[in-house]
């Protein structure tokens, strides 16, 4: 899987399917936000049984690993950030500054953050990503269906913020705590049967063999190291279709 270098990306436009739309009850008085499928079954093969069970079994397992670990952080935001505080002050003196940032070239990658970087998203913060991200869920829970339909697992993977990672990466025994914002979307996508695909605990430990990870310092996209991250991820959930 090491000479994948490049993904494919789908982008599927609906505009004539009726998800959220309404419908009349018995009475006649119409109901909102019940789902409407406009979907019927194509013409592809079915998901294998050992697919789906594969599928099941990932989230279930992902389910129960968000909830070991939001409880690390939950009632400790404060705690925990002045601890990251102090400790990452202290840090940067190692390092050099450029633009206000502090770089920093750890075995063979090249991290940068912010001198006030905090550690922990506050809850309000929390809730409002989450709110963003109704629409992005609605369309999915729609694409999902619609590919399970047509014979094919679809499964999100979410790309780690930069910041998230240098911040494990500078300060690792920072590692256990977890992205929340990842964590809370991620947990959403699941609760709707979506699988999903995070990996800032896994870039984080593997970030310093990769020269670049993230494209510093023109932006904070995503590069090759993290594009390896993913594959290796993503080819490990693959082998449920393996003979």
């Amino acid at each position: 899987m090491r000479s994948l270098k490049q993904a494919c990306v789908l982008i599927v436009f609906f505009g004539c399917v009726d998800t959220y739309g309404g419908v009349k009850n018995e009475a006649g008085v119409r109901v909102e936000n019940k789902y409407v499928s406009g979907f019927t079954p194509g013409l592809n093969p079915p998901i294998s049984e050992r697919a789906k069970a594969a599928k099941q079994e990932s989230i279930a397992k992902k389910l129960r690993d968000i909830a070991t670990r939001l409880p690390l952080i939950e009632d400790r935001r404060e705690e925990i950030n002045e601890q990251f505080a102090d400790a990452w002050r202290e840090e940067q003196k190692k390092y050099q500054t450029y633009n206000n940032y502090t770089w920093g070239h750890i075995g063979k990658g090249f991290f940068t953050l912010g001198p006030d970087h905090t550690l922990l998203y506050t809850q309000a913060e929390v809730q409002s990503h989450e709110i963003k991200w109704q629409s992005n869920l609605e369309s999915l829970a729609a694409l999902n269906e619609f590919l399970e339909l047509n014979g094919v697992q679809l499964i999100v993977v979410m790309y780690p913020n930069a910041n998230a990672v240098a911040a494990r990466v500078f300060l690792p025994e920072f590692a256990k705590y977890p992205d929340e914002k990842e964590l809370r979307v991620a947990q959403k996508l699941l609760e709707h049967d979506i699988e999903v695909i995070t990996f800032t605990d896994r870039s984080a430990a593997k970030a310093t063999e990769y020269p670049f990870m993230y494209s510093y310092s023109i932006d904070f996209h995503p590069a090759e190291g993290t594009g390896e991250v993913a594959v290796e991820i993503i080819a490990e959930h693959l082998q449920r279709f393996s003979p």
